[in-house]
């Protein structure tokens, strides 16, 4: 698949530039070294994207935090390259064609080599540090296929799934209540103050009913818009979930047991929402997809745990490093 070729020009949006990084060397993991020059391209990037994401004043309260997420990624960056140069694996030749293809449409649509290196320098960098910056990235998927693809290096164990699925996994279940209409064109029409207030009688209603020991199934066919026919024995949500909409947010910090009614009028939906006990290892015999990712998110945070481990043996130089901050 063809990359998609992005340059860093959500950069822009950081105000403080270090633009005179070298390339002296200011990190070092067994057998390799990173200099400053692709330190300071990875550094922009993660302050790119805070500055992107976050207030100012909230980048300001969380800046040592934010800091050591910067210094953690980089130093798994440069230890995930030791670790592919020690292992002697080997880039793909389609994949490095790619990157040659990528580098030399930059390099056409900028008219020029020097053109585009004239746009890099702005940000401390040139053609060759970029297709550099590339090619670690595959080297980094390389390296993990090698460790936890087919047949890798570090196969997971049943206890390292059963472990994971437990501690990052809840099940739910829920009743859905729409706030709208939809008229015999198939358009939506949404509900008046009066019809909505209705509902979150009704929304009110499931709540006792549920606390008072109703059985959620029953009400799910007598009053959702969800039939859940194809979750019978609920939702599960994963802790990688987290942030992609309220409803997991809200489940992810229930308790057991606990029914919340989570009132969401500008979606045009309320939840009644029940969180239950997990099941034993319903991974093992599910068809409803819900643990497709399971061995993908257990693998790559055995993957982190790894490297976390190793990035207390990475040597800094503090003098160069303590230069860079995210003022």
């Amino acid at each position: 698949m063809k990359r998609v070729i992005k340059l860093i020009v959500i950069l822009i949006l950081v105000t403080s530039i270090v633009s005179c990084a070298q390339n002296s060397t200011i990190m070092k993991y067994g057998n390799t070294s990173l200099s400053e020059r692709m330190y300071n391209y990875w550094f922009l990037q993660y302050k790119a994207y805070f500055f992107n994401s976050m207030s100012a004043d909230g980048i300001a309260a969380y800046e040592d935090y934010l800091m050591e997420i910067i210094d953690l990624s980089i130093k798994k960056n440069l230890i995930c390259i030791d670790l592919f140069d020690a292992n002697k694996l080997k880039i793909p030749k389609d994949v490095l064609d790619s990157i040659d293809e990528e580098i030399n449409e930059l390099i056409a649509s900028y008219g020029s080599r020097s053109e585009l290196n004239k746009y890099l320098g702005q940000y401390g960098i040139n053609d060759k540090i970029y297709k550099e910056s590339l090619i670690i990235q595959e080297k980094i998927a390389v390296l993990y296929q090698y460790l936890y693809g087919n047949g890798g290096m570090l196969q997971l164990t049943n206890d390292e799934i059963e472990n994971y699925y437990k501690e990052h996994y809840t099940r739910v279940k829920y009743v859905l209540l729409v706030l709208f209409d939809v008229d015999e064109m198939g358009n939506q029409i949404e509900y008046d103050d009066e019809q909505i207030s209705e509902v979150r009688k009704t929304a009110d209603l499931i709540e006792n009913e549920l606390k008072n020991g109703a059985d959620i199934d029953g009400l799910i066919a007598e009053y959702s818009y969800d039939d859940m026919n194809d979750y019978k024995n609920g939702v599960y949500i994963s802790t990688n979930d987290f942030g992609k909409h309220t409803v997991i947010n809200e489940a992810l910090d229930m308790e057991i047991g606990e029914i919340k009614i989570i009132d969401l009028k500008d979606e045009y939906a309320i939840y009644i929402v029940k969180k239950l006990e997990l099941e034993t290892k319903p991974y093992l015999n599910d068809s409803s997809g819900q643990f497709d990712t399971l061995i993908d998110y257990c693998a790559d945070d055995s993957f982190q745990t790894l490297l976390n481990q190793l990035a207390d043996d990475v040597t800094v130089v503090d003098s160069i490093k303590d230069k860079y901050t995210l003022r």
